[in-house]
């Protein structure tokens, strides 16, 4: 990945991070399985250095659903949506004490140094940089894969309440898909990940894993083998 290149130059301090969880918002539709994730992530950071990204969730749901019935501008509302992102974040980091959020990138590598799980509270970087259109067509889940590519993670997980991405996702009963190009991806508009990711990770060479965070031991099998039921997005 192009962000492992820049921190391997001279003049840039590495953060040294392994890999970064987007968790989604509709894993907190369960909180017991969201503990259990947790504690899985918690052993795996034995031995991986992790960093967290927060979904919307439920609390995004919420800001939409008023949005809609109420003839709300998108552009309007965008500020409260990653906001929603910010309380999930506070959440996780209630749910489980090795968890800490962090609200820039210094405050990241000093929770790492620390031996923390960093969980990143991400509006006010993002009102701050100000790159992010404030539409339907950028989520989460590349505003995560964004931050990823800013620590240069090696790994960046996408972690939903389905299994991975799938031919049609109005059917997803239908075959997984397993392996998928981002070219490919590009062309089948929305799936389980949002419409802005296909393009960001093949501007910056990043490959990624979606997982269903419901069943922990694929995230586990994933980071160890490098290989668990879910979809790999290849770069191209």
């Amino acid at each position: 990945m192009i962000s492992r290149e820049i921190y391997n130059g001279k003049g840039f301090v590495p953060f040294g991070i392994d890999t970064f969880i987007k968790m989604g918002g509709s894993l907190f539709e369960n909180i017991d399985n969201v503990k259990e994730l947790l504690n899985n992530i918690v052993k795996l950071s034995e031995k991986e250095s992790i960093v967290v990204f927060p979904g919307g969730g439920p609390l995004d749901n919420l800001v939409e659903k008023i949005a809609d019935e109420n003839n709300l501008n998108i552009t309007d509302v965008c500020p409260a949506c990653l906001r929603a992102v910010d309380q999930i974040g506070f959440i996780i980091c209630a749910l489980n004490s090795n968890f800490i959020p962090v609200e820039d990138l210094g405050e990241l590598r000093k929770a790492v140094g620390k031996g923390k799980i960093p969980v990143i509270i991400p509006s006010r970087m993002c009102f701050i940089l100000d790159v992010f259109t404030r539409t339907n067509d950028i989520t989460s889940d590349t505003i995560g894969a964004y931050f990823s590519f800013l620590v240069g993670a090696d790994k960046y997980i996408i972690l939903t309440n389905t299994d991975g991405i799938y031919a049609n996702f109005n059917q997803p009963q239908q075959a997984l898909i397993e392996n998928i190009s981002t070219c490919q991806l590009n062309k089948m508009g929305h799936t389980s990940v949002d419409l802005s990711l296909a393009s960001f990770i093949t501007a910056v060479k990043m490959n990624v894993w979606v997982g269903n965070g419901n069943y922990p031991d694929r995230l586990i099998d994933y980071i160890t083998k490098g290989e668990a039921h879910g979809t790999k997005i290849v770069s191209l």
